[in-house]
């Protein structure tokens, strides 16, 4: 007996099945009890989700998550990595090049970041620390939550590290364990 595929089942929940489809696909579910209740599992599925709200990510989190797709897309795809260095040293030459060749100006192309609000990504940077441990000290650095998004102060980083330096954070020791209930129910039995 053939049964129907998971894709010709899903165009036949979502109502995108061809008239020919949709009748060999309920005549099978009438002899065949699996798939019947695999539809109707299915089915169920799709409507449980349709009930879902959606809910915004929060931002922390959410830019947690897009660096770790970031990080994965580096450490992926190392062929484009090989060809893209490549390139960029073909363009680092280039530009050399191309600077070289102009008049000097006032204007500066690249200029460090040393503006007064932060991203995480920048903070960072400016910490010499992965993404990840910004969003753990969260509870502790001082940010700004700016239309949904999570930005830092240098200046209030630069106190935050001054007050730290001059008091280090020890690490909380681990309570011991005083419960006697093993010991106890040793001697019961």
């Amino acid at each position: 007996m053939k049964h129907p595929s998971d894709e010709s089942i899903m165009t036949f929940l979502y109502n995108e099945a061809e008239t020919e489809e949709i009748r060999w696909i309920e005549s099978h579910m009438a002899e065949c009890k699996g798939c019947a209740l695999k539809i109707s599992a299915m089915k169920k599925t799709i409507n449980a989700m349709n009930g879902l709200k959606d809910e915004e990510i929060p931002i922390f989190l959410a830019d947690k998550i897009s660096a770790g797709f970031e990080n994965d897309r580096r450490n992926t795809y190392p062929v484009n990595k090989i060809k893209n260095s490549k390139t960029l040293k073909n363009k680092a030459s280039e530009e050399k090049t191309a600077n070289s060749n102009k008049k000097t100006s006032n204007i500066k192309d690249e200029a460090p970041v040393t503006s007064e609000i932060m991203t995480p990504g920048e903070l960072a940077d400016f910490l010499k620390i992965p993404l990840a441990g910004i969003y753990d000290l969260l509870s502790d650095i001082p940010y700004l939550t700016l239309a949904g998004q999570i930005r830092f102060r240098r200046s209030s980083v630069e106190k935050w590290l001054e007050i730290r330096e001059k008091n280090p954070v020890t690490p909380k020791r681990a309570l011991i364990d005083l419960d006697d209930s093993p010991k106890l129910w040793r001697n019961v039995v």
